[in-house]
C-alpha cells in the first residue's frame, strides 16, 4: 500500500489552480551550472502535467543585462534563475522578482595539481599571491619549477570570475562584508595584478585549463559544479578562506502585456515549486550541486550588485 501511495505521489500532475481548460507553454532561463538539472527537470514535468510545457534556456548572469532588457518585455523567459542574488541586483531594469526562493546551492572551490605537494592545506589567495610574485618561493613550494601557473575565471566574461575575485577581495581586507570602495581601492587593484601575473590564459575557462593532457596549470579556482568534469584524483582540493555562494534564486517575470500573463505566472511558480520539490532536489549532487540552503565551507562573502558590478568593471 506505502508503495503503491509513492508511486501516485511521483506521478503527480501538475495544472493550473484557475481556469481548467487553459494550456501554457513558458521558458525558463537558467545560469549555465544549473541548466542540465533544470532542463532535465522540466523534461520530467512536461511528462507529468497535460497543461503546462516548460522548455529551459540558458543564461549567463554577464549577458543577463542585453538579453533580459525591458524593450523586449514581450519576448522575455517567464522566470529566471540568477546564479545568486547579486546578479539580479545588477540587471536593475529586468521586469523580474526582486528576490525569489532559492534552488540549489554552488560555491567555489580552489585545486591545485596533486604533485604540488607543498601547497596542501595552504590554497588560499595570500599564498597565490606570494609565489606569484616571488619565484624563488614557488620553487621551494612547487617542487623546484620555475614558473607558477594559476587558472583563474575572468569576471569580465563570467559570473564566476566576479565571485572568484569577489573571494579574492574579502581575503585582501580580511572581511567578508564587501563595499563598492572596497573592490576598487587601489591596493586590492595593484595585489590583484601580481597574481594576474601567473595567469598566462585568461581567456580561457579554468575547467578547459585544468583538463588539458598533460595540465599545464598548477592551481585553479572552479564551482563546485565543475568538479563532475574533472579528474578528482589529479587534484587536491580546499574550500576558500571566503567563499560566493550561488543560490540560484528563482524569479518570476511580472506585468507582462500579453494576454494570458497571469496564467503564464501560475505556470512559472507551478514550475518553481516543482524544482523545490524534495524529488528533484535530492538529484542535484548528481549535476555536481547542492540543495537549496546548503551549508557551505568557508565564510561567507556578502555583497550586494552594484559593489558586484564595480569590481567587474575594473576587468573590463
Amino acid at each position: 500500500m506505502v508503495a503503491a501511495l509513492l508511486s501516485l505521489e511521483k506521478m503527480q500532475v501538475y495544472t493550473l489552480p484557475t481556469r481548467g481548460g487553459v494550456n501554457v507553454a513558458i521558458t525558463v532561463a537558467a545560469a549555465p551550472q544549473l541548466e542540465a538539472w533544470a532542463r532535465d527537470a522540466a523534461a520530467d514535468f512536461n511528462r507529468r502535467n497535460s497543461q503546462i510545457t516548460v522548455k529551459v534556456i540558458a543564461l549567463k548572469g554577464v549577458d543577463a543585462a542585453q538579453q533580459l532588457d525591458l524593450s523586449k518585455a514581450d519576448g522575455l523567459p517567464d522566470a529566471w534563475l540568477p546564479e545568486a542574488g547579486f546578479v539580479r541586483q545588477m540587471v536593475r531594469s529586468a521586469p523580474y522578482d526582486s528576490q525569489g526562493d532559492s534552488v540549489a546551492t554552488d560555491s567555489l572551490l580552489w585545486l591545485a595539481v596533486a604533485r604540488r605537494s607543498g601547497l596542501a592545506g595552504k590554497l588560499n589567495w595570500q599564498t597565490v599571491h606570494a609565489v606569484a610574485a616571488d619565484s624563488a618561493r614557488w620553487q621551494t613550494l612547487g617542487a623546484g619549477d620555475a614558473r607558477f601557473d594559476a587558472a583563474l575565471p575572468s569576471p569580465a566574461n563570467s559570473i564566476e570570475g566576479v565571485a572568484a575575485f569577489l573571494s579574492a577581495a574579502a581575503g585582501y581586507h580580511q572581511q567578508p562584508a564587501l563595499t563598492a570602495e572596497m573592490v576598487s581601492n587601489a591596493g586590492f587593484l595593484q595585489w590583484v595584478d601580481e597574481i594576474l601575473i601567473a595567469v598566462s590564459d585568461k581567456n580561457n575557462s579554468p575547467v578547459n585549463q585544468l583538463t588539458r593532457t598533460p595540465l599545464s596549470v598548477d592551481v585553479g579556482m572552479v564551482m563546485q559544479s565543475d568538479l563532475p568534469a574533472l579528474n578528482a584524483s589529479q587534484f587536491m582540493q580546499q574550500s576558500p578562506q571566503y567563499n560566493v555562494v550561488f543560490n540560484f534564486p528563482y524569479l518570476v517575470r511580472r506585468g507582462g502585456l500579453e494576454k494570458e500573463a497571469a496564467d503564464r505566472e501560475q505556470a512559472a511558480e507551478t514550475f518553481r515549486d516543482f524544482l523545490l520539490s524534495a524529488e528533484q532536489q535530492n538529484r542535484l549532487p548528481g549535476y555536481g550541486l547542492q540543495p537549496a540552503g546548503a551549508a557551505v565551507n568557508g565564510r561567507v562573502v556578502a555583497v550586494d550588485g552594484a559593489t558586484a558590478e564595480r569590481l567587474r568593471t575594473q576587468f573590463k
